[in-house]
């Protein structure tokens, strides 16, 4: 073996764990983008199946203004609830995720 020899192959390591550190933080990014896009849309279809309810019942809701507040409320809480599921999906993908890559880099040692 020579110096150089040796030199290129500590580049090439350093090339390979700098592109997979690349694609680890890719994976944890494409993580909180797929949690940002899902439960986005969530909230979204929520929206838009309780204000399509809200229309559909709008002359029986007038008549009861205690029914049309807790529409108001379960719009809000749903919203909310979503927000919660989102945040610990996350928490959870992300330590599954953690656990993953400690378990891999045992496995190359």
């Amino acid at each position: 073996m020579t110096a150089s020899s040796d030199l290129e192959n500590a580049e090439q390591i350093a090339r390979r764990r700098i592109r997979d550190r690349f694609w680890r933080a890719l994976d944890y990014l494409s993580l909180f983008a797929y949690i940002f896009v899902v439960y986005t849309g969530a909230v979204v279809l929520d929206f838009l199946l309780f204000s399509v309810i809200q229309f559909l019942l709008q002359s029986d809701i007038a008549q009861y203004p205690f029914v049309a507040l807790w529409f108001e409320r379960v719009k809000i809480g749903l919203a909310l609830l979503l927000l919660l599921a989102a945040f610990i999906h996350g928490v959870f993908s992300t330590v599954s995720q953690i656990r993953f890559d400690i378990d891999t880099a045992k496995g190359e040692e």
